[in-house]
């Protein structure tokens, strides 16, 4: 492991964090307050998931208690706003949250109107269901949620299930 952090630095690349590392740790402590911060609600009271579907997929945000009427509205008001500003173009909330270009984002703007962002109250929050029209499309919002998979760490499926 040595010499592979070695190599990536020495070639002028960021060496991944190690999964249970301190540099794994504070990033994820980071990645919560931003998201804090730009989403309006705890990420520790809340789960996150990315689902890959054949048309795209979705986001879907949740209090994980069925109690926490709080974080249920605050996930609502920012999935609806989420979807209402993708659709407009304007993604940065993510590069924002994340503090880095989110892969996918390029191609999510390019592909315009052949991506469709629908806004869905669920018991406990909201999702976003993300459909595209064209193969570059969702491959687009694949690539997205691939990086948001890893990046939160949610240990949902890389693959359309």
């Amino acid at each position: 492991m040595t010499q592979f952090v070695l190599a990536f630095t020495l070639l002028g690349f960021a060496a991944p964090p190690i999964v249970g590392s301190t540099q794994d740790h504070q990033h994820q402590s980071a990645l919560k307050e931003r998201g804090k911060q730009f989403m309006g609600f705890d990420q520790d009271a809340t789960i996150h998931h990315f689902i890959l579907t054949a048309g795209g997929g979705r986001i879907e945000v949740a209090a994980k208690s069925a109690d926490d009427t709080k974080s249920a509205a605050e996930i609502r008001a920012h999935l609806r706003h989420i979807a209402h500003a993708f659709g407009d173009g304007d993604f940065s909330v993510p590069a924002l949250v994340h503090d880095e270009k989110v892969p996918g984002v390029a191609a999510m703007k390019a592909a315009g109107a052949a991506l469709t962002y629908i806004f869905v109250e669920t018991a406990r929050g909201a999702q976003v269901d993300i459909t595209g029209s064209t193969p570059d499309a969702i491959r687009a919002v694949h690539e997205f949620l691939r990086f948001q998979i890893k990046d939160h760490g949610t240990g949902d499926p890389l693959v359309v299930k």
